[in-house]
């Protein structure tokens, strides 16, 4: 409450919202009229033109960002599909070396379970199944299978349908692994390679990998963009 020395006693719970008479009697000749008063600042928002600026500046930019996404997020599922083919060589590798006994690595069309059979391999499948090599007096084993278009769609995969790796995990022959495909060692070189990459006309050197497996067991991502001499993700000389 404001309470001024030349307006008397204010009643209770009134307030002075003005000033007593300005006069020579009461020394207030330079006083203001009235109280001042708080002026508050008027919330200001954006004009159309500038939404319209900042909706083409947004608009340019996504335009110029979403050919690197595109080939980036191409990259990466071939990248998934290699790494899941890598892992389900490695996994037949180690149950090789656990069980003591021979495994064969098989791409196929089928669905692979621990209750069916051995499913038929093809070159170029997109699913895998491992299986321990059937002996004359115990049939075949189911290990694991997996699905490499559920990954990403429009990969392909190009490869041996059967590859065979014996107890102390290296690739080695059976003409009759029970996959329907035989187990061969590499025709060319010391190296079994399986080439990953998109599909259609659209793919680029970036996007394509290939896992290799060589003669001791050595399972291995690599980019076929890169030689292996210059970079330690690139891929060996096929020869």
């Amino acid at each position: 409450m404001l309470v001024s020395p030349f307006a008397g006693s204010p009643q209770p719970g009134a307030e002075l919202t003005t000033w007593p008479a300005i006069g020579p009697e009461t020394g207030l000749e330079n006083a203001p009229a009235t109280l001042p008063k708080r002026h508050c600042l008027k919330p200001r928002g954006f004009t159309l033109v500038e939404l319209m600026v900042t909706v083409s500046l947004l608009g340019l930019l996504l335009a110029l960002a979403a050919p690197s996404f595109t080939s980036m997020l191409r990259n990466a599922q071939a990248r998934s599909v290699a790494e899941t083919l890598q892992s389900g060589l490695r996994l037949a590798q180690a149950e090789a070396v656990r069980l003591n006994r021979q495994v064969v690595f098989a791409l196929t069309e089928s669905e692979a379970t621990s209750t069916g059979g051995v499913v038929a391999a093809s070159t170029n499948g997109r699913k895998w199944a491992a299986y321990t090599v059937p002996f004359p007096t115990e049939g075949a084993k189911f290990i694991q299978a997996g699905s490499l278009v559920n990954v990403a769609a429009g990969v392909q995969i190009t490869g041996p349908a059967s590859v065979c790796l014996n107890s102390v995990g290296r690739l080695t022959t059976n003409p009759n692994p029970g996959t329907g495909a035989a187990c061969a060692l590499p025709a060319a070189g010391t190296l079994w390679f399986y080439d990953i990459e998109q599909a259609d006309a659209e793919a680029n050197a970036d996007q394509r990998f290939s896992v290799s497996v060589s003669l001791g067991g050595q399972v291995r991502l690599c980019n076929r963009a890169r030689r292996l001499a210059d970079a330690p993700d690139g891929c060996p000389p096929r020869t």
